[in-house]
């Protein structure tokens, strides 16, 4: 009896798990719903809560997370101090861009925390970024920005991750897009000793009525 209720919370904690992987794909979230988004704005991507903020840090402008019909996830802004780079229906203004490019970043954040990986990337054509010279800039939780070349970021595994940031820069930087990331949510260790816990006391009891009877 107790080796078939472990082995029941096990398999529920293993289900759990699995269940909560996800793509996220921005590229095809894009596609036919090009618009901008401003700070805070969440969406349900694939199963995943996700909410969006982006930043412009040259001359006081201010930049907008932005979903390019066609390719994915960039930033769009307008060059002139605390004006949005969005025109009334939340398309980017004349002038402005819509991909990663100097003094932009982008933040994706989770309603729960995550395991990342398989990031992917588009470039200005709205093709796979693939290179292992050309770099960005990305940090997890709100921390400092690292340089990456592209190919790089995209075998890494980030755990523990509740906000990702992406930016422009590096030795070698180049305008992208963010095309999709693989997330999973990170266990909760205490839920499962709760459960088995729980099914321990069960059987526990159990036993003690056998004994009695």
């Amino acid at each position: 009896m107790k080796s078939i209720l472990i082995g029941t919370a096990v398999g529920l904690m293993v289900t759990a798990s699995a269940a909560g992987a996800s793509t996220i794909d921005l590229k095809a979230f894009s596609a036919g719903n090009e618009h901008g988004v401003t700070d805070g704005t969440m969406y349900n991507i694939d199963g995943v809560n996700v909410t969006f903020s982006a930043t412009y840090l040259g001359d006081g402008g201010r930049g907008d997370a932005y979903f390019d019909n066609g390719a994915a996830l960039g930033v769009c802004h307008e060059e002139s101090p605390g004006v949005s780079g969005l025109n009334g229906s939340k398309q980017c203004k004349v002038g402005s861009d819509d991909n990663l490019t100097a003094d932009e970043t982008v933040t994706i954040a989770f309603d729960s925390a995550m395991t990342l990986s398989g990031l992917k990337f588009l470039a200005e054509g709205h093709v796979p970024m693939i290179s292992d010279t050309l770099t960005l800039l990305f940090g997890v939780n709100g921390g400092t920005l690292s340089a990456y070349n592209f190919n790089e970021l995209g075998t890494k595994v980030f755990n523990n991750v509740t906000s990702a940031t992406f930016g422009f820069g590096g030795n070698q930087p180049d305008q992208y897009y963010v095309s999709a990331v693989d997330v999973a949510r990170v266990p909760l260790p205490a839920a499962g000793l709760l459960l088995l816990s729980g099914l321990g006391g069960i059987g526990l009891a159990g036993r003690l009525r056998r004994r009695r009877g």
